[in-house]
């Protein structure tokens, strides 16, 4: 993420900073670390008050950028934001497309591509298609894909793009919240530094038989806003629908918002977990509340 001199310049310019708070200890007769602290809360128009707030603020700063550091050291990318949308096309659920847009950022001068994958989720599946697509304002990027796998186990996707990521040292020192979903809204700056990356899957005969099971897993690798909707169509909104995070042994349920045949969710942050959407299908939903009304 950063060079060697970078980060030598960074602990200067702590080390500096701290020095310049804390110099009045060293004077007679010495400030304790109390009367420093107060001292800063007491606004005065003169040069030794400017530079202890000056040394705060590069002490801030510095802490900050450490932080940083350590936080993206061991990540590459970020996944600024993901456009998750599965669309059944028949009354069966034999034919489902699943399409994932998403903006990557990268935390690393030397990050060339992108791994992910595509599975099917029952032992009828098949993944019959597979595209994926990217995007970069400032950059000549490519779309190089590296498929290991078949079409009954699934795909592990290696998408390469033909150079290294766009990257920019400030980058990961600007806050997620502030880079908007919009990608076009971006500052030219922070836009030139992104890439939108498309994902493309058509499953056949995986959602014919119960259980029928979606599931998005997130290990170190955080899933910031994360916007997720099934339309369902011709196959129906089922009555037993669950939207569910499951965290170590906890289970979290979650209300979906549900427009027509379209079930949705939102998340903002999604890291060690994972995100399960199961159902009934109707047929058998219906005939276990049949049986259970016998019962009764």
């Amino acid at each position: 993420m950063w060079g060697p001199f970078a980060k030598l310049l960074n602990w200067a310019f702590l080390v500096a900073g701290v020095i310049g708070l804390i110099y009045p200890a060293f004077l007679e007769p010495p400030q304790s670390l109390t009367q420093i602290i107060t001292s800063l809360l007491h606004p005065e128009l003169t040069a030794a008050f400017a530079l202890r707030w000056l040394c705060v603020v590069i002490v801030g700063a510095c802490i900050y950028m450490l932080a940083i550091r350590s936080m993206y050291f061991h990540r590459p990318i970020t996944i600024v934001e993901s456009k998750i949308k599965y669309t059944f096309f028949d009354n069966r659920g034999s034919v489902l497309i699943s399409d994932r847009k998403q903006i990557l950022r990268a935390n690393q001068s030397n990050v060339s591509a992108c791994y992910s994958g595509a599975s099917p989720t029952n032992s009828t599946g098949r993944v019959r298609r597979l595209e994926v697509s990217s995007y970069c304002h400032d950059g000549d990027v490519k779309n190089l894909v590296e498929l290991v796998g078949s079409e009954v186990k699934g795909y592990e996707i290696i998408q390469e793009f033909g150079r290294p990521m766009p990257y920019g040292w400030y980058m990961p020192l600007i806050p997620i919240w502030f880079i908007n979903s919009d990608y076009d809204r971006n500052f030219r700056f922070i836009k030139k530094n992104l890439i939108l990356r498309g994902q493309t899957v058509e499953y056949h005969d995986d959602f014919v038989d119960d259980p029928c099971l979606i599931e998005i897993e997130a290990s170190q690798y955080p899933f910031r806003r994360i916007r997720l909707d099934i339309d369902f169509g011709p196959f129906g909104l089922p009555a037993d629908l669950k939207f569910r995070r499951v965290q170590a042994n906890g289970v979290l349920n979650l209300n979906p918002n549900i427009s027509g045949t379209t079930a949705g969710i939102y998340i903002d942050r999604l890291q060690h977990e994972t995100l399960r959407i199961s159902w009934k299908r109707p047929e058998i939903a219906g005939h276990a509340r049949a049986e259970a009304r016998r019962v009764g």
